[in-house]
């Protein structure tokens, strides 16, 4: 998938016939990939796991609207607008998913109504969660608590601290995961990408777009790309620090040869 990225980027300067099998090649990892379940479900599991929790979050931001009394009428106003790039999300889920549910009941046999968490005990909730992938919710909490960090902390909580800032957000996020989440992943955020948002905020954005100027540069040489890139976009994505995987010194090339180019030219 990686090689395919760069491929993609640089397909200008490639021979078409090899840009056409290459795509014929991803158009079948994608094929497969939707067809063989223990793959395909950590998408679907994260979508549907997005969707009870939108639920929720529409449900409370309801609430907020019928229990404000008229002299916090003015405070209630202030909530909505600051929650409603949130809600407007939470709404823009809810919808896609409804429609794909609705479109896939007209070509099937109905299935099980779609388990909702609103109101539900501390040992329901658990229920439903445990039957949803336990990647797909580290992988969701983490990067929510990533998310959090950098409102809260612009500049993140500091090198090698994400634990810190999962800590912080275990009140926030433990009702819309399994228990068992709540214990895992502390220290890595479970990928380098949610490590360097909550680590160094908005400083961390510094390196993606090293990342998008390599990739994009016409200037630095597809063999370089081809050997580096797909190191740092798997760890990047899933990995377990900045110290593992080759993961610093693969940065630290790139990083080179962007300015590297940048002499040159």
């Amino acid at each position: 998938m990686c090689r395919n990225i760069i491929l993609f980027t640089n397909f200008r300067s490639i021979n078409k016939k090899f840009f056409l099998s290459l795509l014929i090649v991803l158009l079948a990892y994608v094929f497969l990939f939707l067809n063989l379940g223990g793959c395909s479900r950590k998408i679907t599991d994260l979508f549907y796991h997005s969707y009870i929790i939108s639920l929720e979050k529409i449900d409370l931001e309801k609430k907020k609207v019928l229990i404000g009394s008229d002299n916090q009428a003015k405070n209630s106003k202030i909530n909505i607008y600051l929650d409603g790039g949130k809600y407007k999300i939470a709404k823009l889920i809810v919808y896609f998913y409804d429609t794909i549910y609705k479109y896939k009941e007209k070509k099937s046999e109905p299935k099980e109504k779609i388990k909702k968490i609103i109101n539900l005990s501390a040992d329901k909730r658990e229920e439903v969660f445990q039957k949803i992938n336990i990647t797909s919710q580290v992988a969701q909490n983490s990067f929510v608590v990533a998310l959090r960090t950098l409102y809260k902390k612009p500049l993140g909580v500091g090198l090698n601290r994400f634990q810190d800032a999962f800590t912080d957000e275990i009140e926030n996020q433990k009702n819309f995961y399994s228990r068992e989440i709540m214990k895992i992943n502390w220290n890595d955020g479970s990928a380098n990408l949610n490590k360097l948002i909550g680590e160094f905020g908005y400083a961390s954005f510094i390196l993606f777009a090293y990342f998008i100027f390599f990739i994009c540069s016409k200037k630095i040489s597809i063999e370089n790309k081809l050997f580096l890139f797909p190191l740092v976009l798997t760890q990047t994505i899933r990995g377990a620090g900045y110290f593992n995987g080759g993961y610093l010194v693969a940065t630290t090339l790139i990083i080179l040869l962007v300015h590297d180019t940048k002499e040159k030219n």
